[in-house]
């Protein structure tokens, strides 16, 4: 597991650095049309969230073949040492990945609420930037200020659960 982890991590260094220099090189060639659809947000939220989906992917469908070989050896491991008792581990193996599916269940909905409350922020951001001649001569500093701490302190309530 640990070689495999290594070269894991490897790779995954090697992918997210190539994802990121594609995705960068295209938006440095992003007419300002282009650059409407598309906004400097969208495109860090690619490099920060996006690559790291899809590195985490490639772990998940690893272990689900690394799963059950670990679980087999284990349980054979087991059945050596303690005999027909062994059934009681397996039984705890069992339980512990039901309980285990359920947590990743509840994780994930909490994960689609804190990417929801990330982008709204980011959006927040982009306005502000967006407009950041008009705050300042206006004197809107601290109501976007407020609006965006009302966001993040949104988006900090999620990131708890």
């Amino acid at each position: 597991m640990a070689h495999f982890y290594l070269q894991s991590q490897i790779v995954a260094l090697r992918f997210t650095s190539a994802i990121k220099g594609i995705v960068f090189r295209k938006a440095m060639r992003l007419n300002s049309q282009s650059r409407t659809i598309k906004s400097t947000g969208d495109i860090v939220n690619i490099y920060t969230t996006d690559v790291g989906n899809i590195i985490n992917a490639a772990f998940t469908v690893h272990y689900l073949w690394v799963l059950p070989c670990e679980i087999v050896v284990v349980l054979y491991l087991l059945h050596d040492v303690v005999g027909n008792a062994m059934f009681a581990g397996f039984g705890t193996i069992v339980v512990i990945l039901i309980i285990n599916n359920f947590i990743a269940k509840y994780q994930s909905s909490i994960f689609k609420k804190i990417m929801d409350v990330k982008d709204e922020r980011m959006k927040v951001v982009k306005e502000i930037f967006g407009a950041m001649q008009i705050v300042k001569l206006n004197a809107w500093e601290e109501k976007f200020k407020a609006k965006l701490a009302g966001v993040r302190t949104r988006e900090l309530a999620v990131i708890w659960k």
